[in-house]
C-alpha cells in the first residue's frame, strides 16, 4: 500500500516524500484472512484483558455461496508490533 502512496505523492509532492517514507516504514500490520465455506454470520469481538466487557460485531451474513473474510489490525506503537 504505501509503495503504490510513495510513488504517486513523490511525484506530485516531492518536498514531503521523506516524512511519508518515516511513516510508512512504522506503519506495520497483521491480518488473518480464510476463505467462507458457506451460509453463516461473520463476527468480529475484542475481549479486554482487564475483564471488562467484551465486545461483538457482526460483520456480515454470508448466505448462499459463501466467500472471503479478513480481519487485521495496527497499534498505537512506533515501529509495529511486537
Amino acid at each position: 500500500m504505501c509503495t503504490a502512496y510513495m510513488m504517486l505523492v513523490s511525484d506530485l509532492l516531492p518536498s514531503i516524500t521523506n516524512k511519508f517514507s518515516a511513516f510508512c516504514i512504522n506503519f506495520q500490520y497483521k491480518a488473518t484472512d480464510f476463505v467462507v465455506p458457506g451460509d453463516g454470520k461473520l463476527e468480529v469481538s475484542f475481549t479486554p484483558a482487564d475483564g471488562s466487557t467484551p465486545m461483538k460485531y457482526t460483520v456480515f451474513e454470508f448466505e448462499g455461496t459463501g466467500g472471503v473474510a479478513l480481519a487485521m489490525y495496527n497499534t498505537d506503537k512506533v515501529g509495529g508490533t511486537k
